[in-house]
């Protein structure tokens, strides 16, 4: 699989085709508590999840994989059940607090998945 990696994290941005398991996680280290995004796009696939993002702001984490079924484009993302639905402001937009995690582990293990496999378990990103 080839993927493409871009970020902005704290107003510093870049991207790269050079990815691997560790580039991810230095960047998803940068990340942790700060404010910003990163990105990672699947390069050799039309047909399927293509797209993962994270938006990180006040330690809140917006996390969705974008996938093509072949008709429209899908956006999955992760959902707290247990969370009200109210709605908090991640980088100037508002989300609904069900669709964001304080637990860092979700997105590490998010962007392993989609790294590894080329997609993201229904059971973590609906």
């Amino acid at each position: 699989m080839k993927f493409s990696l871009s970020w902005i994290i704290n107003d510093d941005g870049g991207n790269t085709h050079l990815v691997d398991l560790s580039t991810i996680g230095y960047y998803l280290e940068l990340l942790k508590n700060n404010s910003g995004s990163i990105t990672l796009d699947r390069l050799d696939n039309e047909i399927g999840a293509i797209s993962l993002q994270v938006l990180s702001d006040k330690n809140q984490y917006l996390l969705t994989l974008g996938e093509d079924n072949g008709s429209e484009y899908i956006v999955r993302s992760y959902f707290n059940k247990l969370a009200k639905g109210e709605m908090i402001d991640i980088l100037g937009d508002n989300w609904d607090a069900r669709h964001l995690t304080h637990n860092y582990d979700i997105v590490i293990n998010a962007f392993k998945s989609f790294y590894i496999t080329g997609d993201v378990s229904r059971d973590l990103l609906i």
